[in-house]
Order: C-alpha cells, then sequence, then structure tokens
C-alpha cells in the first residue's frame, strides 16, 4: 500500500460524503437523476475503459443474471436515497443508509446460513435503538417520509452486497460499468412506464452543472478512484476509510446546511454509527 493508494481510496470516500449536497442543490426527482446518474456514469467509464484498452469480459449465463439483478437494486437504492436526501435531513439519510452492510449480514445469516457473531447482535441492538431515537423525535410526516425512503434505499443497497457476492473473477471497474449501464436500461423502462421520461427534457438548465457533476465526479471519477486503489488496501484500511463517507456527510448537515438536530437525534445517529462499526468484521 502506497501513500498515493490510500489517497485516492479517501478522495473517493470524501466525494461519497459530499453527495447529498449536490442532490440538494441539483432540485431533480429522484427517479429522474438516478438514471442520469447512470447514464452519464456509464458513459464515463465505458469512455475511461476504452482509452486503458481494457479487454472485453464475457458473461453468459448465471452471472448475467446476477448482474441485471445486481443493478436493478443499484439504480432503485439511487432513486430511494436522492427522495430521502429531499424528505429528511442529511444526516438522518445518511445514517441509516449506511446499515445496509449490517442488513446484508442479517440476511446471509438466514440465505448462507452464516454464523451469528456477538458483534452482529450488539451491531443489530445499537442500530434498532438508534432508529427508534430517530423515529421518535421525527415530528413532522416528511420526515418520517424520508426516513422510510432511507430504510428503502439501505435495503436495496443490502440486495446490491449480496448479488455481488455471487459474481466473481470480474474486475471492479468494467463491473461497475455493466452495473451502471443495466440500471440505466432498467431505470429508463421504469421512466417509461410511469410516464415520466419527459421530465428530463424540462429539466432547468441551471439543475445541469449539478447532475453533471453528480454524475461524471461523484460517480465516474469517485468510482475509478475506488477501485484503482482498493486492491492496493488492507481490509482493514479499507474499512477505516469507508467511514469516511457518512462523517463528512454528517458534517456538512450540522455544519454547512444547518440543519436542525435534537439531542435524541445526536443519541440515534452516534447509535446507529457504533453499530455499523461493531458489527463490521473487518474493521
Amino acid at each position: 500500500m502506497t501513500k498515493r493508494h490510500m489517497g485516492a481510496y479517501l478522495c473517493a470516500m470524501l466525494l461519497f460524503g459530499t453527495l447529498g449536497l449536490f442532490v440538494r442543490q441539483a432540485h431533480v426527482a429522484g427517479d429522474v437523476l438516478a438514471f442520469l446518474r447512470t447514464l452519464i456514469g456509464a458513459a464515463f467509464l465505458g469512455v475511461l475503459l476504452l482509452l486503458q484498452r481494457h479487454r472485453i469480459q464475457k458473461i453468459g449465463g448465471r452471472q448475467l443474471l446476477y448482474v441485471l439483478l445486481s443493478a436493478a437494486f443499484l439504480g432503485f437504492n439511487w432513486v430511494f436515497l436522492f427522495e430521502a436526501y429531499a424528505a429528511a435531513t442529511i444526516s438522518i439519510a445518511t445514517v441509516i443508509y449506511y446499515t445496509a452492510p449490517l442488513l446484508a449480514l442479517l440476511a446471509a445469516v438466514f440465505l448462507f446460513h452464516e454464523s451469528v457473531t456477538l458483534r452482529i447482535v450488539l451491531g443489530i441492538v445499537l442500530t434498532m435503538g438508534g432508529l427508534l431515537c430517530i423515529t421518535q423525535v421525527t415530528g413532522t410526516a416528511v420526515q418520517l417520509k424520508g426516513i422510510l425512503f432511507a430504510a428503502a434505499a439501505a435495503l436495496c443497497y443490502a440486495g446490491v452486497l449480496l448479488t455481488n457476492q455471487f459474481l466473481h473473477d470480474i474486475d471492479g471497474l468494467y463491473f461497475t460499468f455493466l452495473q451502471l449501464l443495466c440500471s440505466a436500461g432498467i431505470l429508463f423502462v421504469y421512466l417509461l412506464l410511469e410516464g415520466r421520461i419527459h421530465l428530463i427534457p424540462e429539466l432547468p438548465a441551471a439543475s445541469w452543472p449539478w447532475i453533471m457533476c453528480i454524475a461524471v465526479v461523484h460517480t465516474g471519477v469517485a468510482y475509478a478512484l475506488y477501485f484503482t486503489s482498493l486492491h492496493h488496501l488492507t481490509s482493514s484500511q479499507a474499512a477505516v476509510g469507508s467511514y469516511l463517507d457518512p462523517c463528512i456527510a454528517l458534517l456538512l448537515s450540522i455544519f454547512l446546511l444547518r440543519e436542525p438536530s435534537t439531542l435524541m437525534q445526536g443519541i440515534g445517529i452516534a447509535a446507529i454509527v457504533g453499530g455499523i462499526i461493531i458489527s463490521d468484521s473487518s474493521a
């Protein structure tokens, strides 16, 4: 591991952590923004792979099914997450969203009969207690709606983590390109069926710089930094670095956006973050 690789990884985490701020500024419906992010992000990574003369890996059979399933989970994960950012504070939406790895661990216990460890039990108890603290002090239907969207996003992200376990021997950057491309196709069909595809040409000009930044910088550049540095890090280094993402989101929510918060919400957020860290076996 070199300082350059760790620096690239931390830059990716920093970009992921500022995503909520840019989503807020874009003022675009969650499903439309998710489609544009996947489409433009896939185009950016496709060009990058061509410039690198990356070999095309053939994927067929059951693996193709898992790619499509993972892509569907990813696309709707972002739809729900963007809606959560709009309806709840970024801090609450972020910490609930980051319960996804814990949900994936819990699902693996039932689906793959993995052993239940004390860390998983403590993580679940802390996380559930934190969610209880947050939901008891939200006060408005809008905030509760945001919590439900964040929970749905976490479930979809857990689905991504679980389905990705069945995909082996695929280059990370190439797989992300395929995942984004398939997600774009799935979301395009969804927008067509919902009669919402016409919203894209009607987007205000002021929204496009934010959209392009989300799609190119927070997706294309961030994922390129992430995958080109990840295999040079140990699992513990990657785990510790990954906590920078939600921490940045929390700091932006509190100090830049000045979003309202209470002591009980702070306790709930701390409990959820503690539960996530404790349950992370690689930390």
